[in-house]
């Protein structure tokens, strides 16, 4: 348990008896574990406070109801004290949304302090 190929990380979120502390929270249903809400609604990439919601807001307002649902959480970050990691599910139908895309729309419409550091896209089949 913990961040993909990121062992250093996962040790510090990861407790001895085997919780994982990311500041989200959520629960098992039929087996599935579901995303429930935040614990904690500030990032702080480089010192600068920034809040999940805003950055949710502004890029979908600016996909143009090509995503259907976003989610950004603060990842750890090789650099910065925190990143910010943005989860993109592309709406149904939406054929022409691209990781790409996501990243030149948010460089376009989200302060420089907010930027992504890392996203993870699912696209509509």
């Amino acid at each position: 348990m913990g961040y993909l190929n990121m062992p250093e990380e996962s040790r510090t979120v990861v407790s001895s008896d085997g919780i994982l502390h990311t500041g989200d929270m959520g629960r098992v249903s039929c087996g599935v574990l579901c995303y429930v809400c935040r614990s904690r609604h500030v990032v702080k990439p480089k010192g600068y406070q920034v809040y999940p919601p805003e950055v949710e807001d502004i890029l979908l307002r600016n996909l143009n109801n090509r995503a259907s649902a976003i989610a950004v959480v603060g990842a750890p970050h090789e650099t910065f004290t925190e990143g910010i990691m943005a989860f993109v599910e592309a709406a149904q139908g939406c054929t022409d949304l691209s990781p790409e895309e996501v990243l030149s729309v948010a460089s376009k419409s989200i302060d420089k302090f907010s930027f992504l550091s890392y996203q993870k896209f699912f696209p509509q089949h």
